[in-house]
C-alpha cells in the first residue's frame, strides 16, 4: 500500500510505501510549468532572444572581444606607417626591442583569447538550439589561412620564401591560427548580427 502527500507550496509530491521506500515527484502543475519554461527558452533562442522569464542566458562572448584584435591590428598598421616598421623589430637592442616584444605580445595574447572565445560562442549557439549554428573551425581556420597566405606572399615578394624550411612554415601557420580572430572576429560578428536581424524581420 502506498501513501501520497502533496506539498502545494513547494510543488512536490511525496510517495511512500509499506516497505519503507519513498520518493519525491513534482506535482502535475510544477511539471507543466517546467515544460512551459523549457519550451519558451527554445522558442526565444531560435528568435535570437537570450532571456526566459526575466533570467538572462548570455552568450559567452560579446562583439568587443571579437573586434578587439582587429582594431589593435589596424592601430599597429597606422603606427608602422607613421613611425616605420622598425617599431615592431624584435631584433632591435635595448628599449626598442623590449617595446617591440610588448606590442607584438599584446596582440598575440589578445588574439589568442578572442579566438578561444569565438570557439566557445560557436559551441554555445549549437548547444542552445539557436537560429544560427556556426562551425568554429570554418572561421578559425579560414582566418588563419588568410593570414598565412598573406605572410607567404610577403615572403615571396621579398625573396625570402625559399629560405624558410617546412618546419618554419608550419610554425607560422600555428601562429596564424592563434591570430585568426583578427580576421575571423569581424566576419563572425557581422554574420551573427545579420542572422539576428533576419529573424527579427
Amino acid at each position: 500500500m502506498t501513501r501520497t502527500e502533496n506539498d502545494s507550496p513547494s510543488g512536490v509530491r511525496r510517495t511512500s510505501s509499506e516497505d519503507g521506500e519513498s520518493c519525491l515527484r513534482f506535482t502535475d502543475i510544477t511539471e507543466r510549468r517546467i515544460g512551459i519554461e523549457i519550451g519558451e527558452l527554445r522558442a526565444r533562442a531560435e528568435d535570437g532572444d537570450t532571456s526566459v522569464s526575466g533570467r538572462a542566458v548570455a552568450s559567452p562572448v560579446d562583439d568587443r572581444v571579437l573586434l578587439a584584435p582587429f582594431v589593435l591590428a589596424v592601430a599597429y598598421v597606422a603606427i608602422a606607417i607613421l613611425l616605420g616598421p622598425g617599431v615592431f623589430d624584435t631584433g632591435a637592442g635595448g628599449i626598442a626591442g623590449v617595446v617591440a616584444y610588448v606590442l607584438l605580445g599584446t596582440l598575440l595574447f589578445l588574439s589568442a583569447w578572442s579566438t578561444a572565445r569565438l570557439g566557445s560562442d560557436a559551441r554555445w549557439r549549437t548547444y542552445s538550439d539557436s537560429a544560427w549554428n556556426p562551425n568554429p573551425f570554418t572561421y578559425i581556420l579560414g582566418g588563419a589561412l588568410v593570414l598565412f597566405v598573406g605572410w607567404c606572399l610577403q615572403l615571396y615578394v621579398e625573396g625570402q620564401l625559399a629560405t624558410y624550411s617546412l618546419a618554419a612554415l608550419c610554425g607560422g601557420f600555428i601562429i596564424a591560427i592563434v591570430l585568426s580572430s583578427t580576421v575571423a572576429g569581424p566576419v563572425y560578428a557581422a554574420r551573427s548580427h545579420r542572422t539576428f536581424e533576419d529573424k527579427s524581420e
